[in-house]
């Protein structure tokens, strides 16, 4: 029968769009469901009577497909004497519905599986976008969704603190479960974290999403030469982040500096250390214990990324004061403005009063287009004694 339509062809043929997402894509999106209507190709004419046998059998094949309720079979009548099936042959299958769709192909199941990631998303916009996306890349994890959700929402609120992934507080979640699923919570993560807090060159979730990882450095000054430090004749330093945190610095004061030429130019300060953040690195400071009993200080640009790192320094270093990141260092400093690139438009919940004002006023545009003042083109002398504590 090569070249005869059977109902497993159809079956196949329509399994193979259905793998492909298409129809779950199109109930997600709230489309009405396009109907199957299918030219069923069959025997010619002469062949109805010059291979009798064969025909009939591929007739009673559609004949049976046809008692079932989820399709109909259309017959369209041939002449000629001797014809099987009183002159009718099958000419085309119809399917009404979706319901009838996954009743022929058995995927009734996939589509209820389907229905409870939508509802389990429902109140999570970017990522029921995700799930309507690429329905089928949803159901290879439904039986953990749930559980990836409660990792994401504990990724999410962690992203750039510096902790340790070990510090997963969800009940049912480890470190062995984000391990396991790593390549669904780095795509996921890579959706609902914050564009300003994801390292996309980074190929773990502690890497990708800002936690502490075994690599992670951390560059700290002396600023007070007679400061009991591990590692005497070495006033500028590097280590691992890790080892910083497994070793205590007995001092007053930590300021946090954004840029480089600004941390190694720092005035000396009793009992104090200067730690170079270099962007968004400043956040690891934020997994260091013993920097939450002592006065941590941060200076970055006055942009909306400066405020963005504060912002998140303080998810981890909630007492965390900032150094000359003001409305009037701003203004006082009219002619060294530039333009930031990209703004980090979303709300920053760790930041003072006065601090909030600013950011919003520099996303509205108050003071001009994407405003920001970078770190290095306020002179050293900016400093008050009273910033450094």
């Amino acid at each position: 029968m090569s070249g005869w339509s059977t109902p497993q062809d159809f079956r196949d043929r329509l399994a193979k769009r259905w793998s492909r997402g298409v129809y779950l894509q199109a109930m997600a999106a709230g489309e009405p469901f396009e109907p199957v209507d299918a030219k069923i190709a069959g025997p010619r004419t002469a062949e109805l009577n010059s291979r009798r046998a064969e025909v009939a059998d591929w007739i009673c094949a559609w004949h049976a497909q046809a008692q079932r309720p989820e399709t109909d079979v259309v017959y369209r009548i041939v002449g000629g004497r001797g014809l099987v099936g009183h002159n009718s042959v099958p000419d085309r299958l119809r399917i009404s519905s979706l319901a009838d769709l996954e009743r022929f192909l058995g995927t009734a199941a996939q589509t209820r599986r389907y229905r409870e990631i939508l509802a389990l998303t429902a109140d999570r916009p970017s990522l029921r976008e995700w799930a309507v996306k690429r329905p089928m890349r949803a159901l290879e994890h439904h039986d953990r969704f749930e559980q990836l959700l409660a990792a994401l929402d504990w990724i999410e609120a962690n992203a750039g603190t510096g902790c340790q992934l070990r510090e997963i507080d969800v009940p049912g979640i480890d470190t062995k479960f984000v391990e396991h699923h790593q390549r669904i919570l780095l795509e996921l993560g890579g959706i609902i974290v914050a564009d300003d807090l994801v390292d996309p060159n980074e190929k773990s979730i502690a890497g990708r999403f800002g936690f502490a990882t075994p690599d992670r450095r951390v560059r700290l000054r002396r600023l007070d030469p007679d400061l009991a430090w591990p590692m005497p004749g070495f006033d500028d330093v590097e280590v691992r982040a890790v080892d910083l945190a497994r070793v205590p610095i007995v001092v007053d004061h930590v300021f946090i500096i954004e840029n480089l030429a600004t941390y190694l130019s720092f005035p000396q300060t009793p009992r104090s250390v200067a730690i170079f953040g270099g962007g968004y690195a400043a956040t690891v400071a934020g997994g260091i214990d013993w920097l939450t009993g002592v006065d941590v200080a941060y200076w970055g640009d006055v942009d909306t990324h400066g405020f963005a790192i504060l912002d998140r320094l303080r998810a981890s270093l909630p007492s965390t004061r900032s150094i000359l990141m003001d409305r009037r260092t701003l203004l006082a400093h009219r002619t060294q403005w530039g333009t930031e690139p990209e703004q980090v438009t979303r709300e920053l919940p760790n930041l003072t009063p006065e601090e909030s004002r600013l950011h919003r006023e520099l996303v509205t545009g108050e003071h001009g287009d994407r405003v920001r003042l970078e770190q290095e083109r306020i002179p050293m002398a900016a400093i008050d004694r009273g910033d450094l504590g």
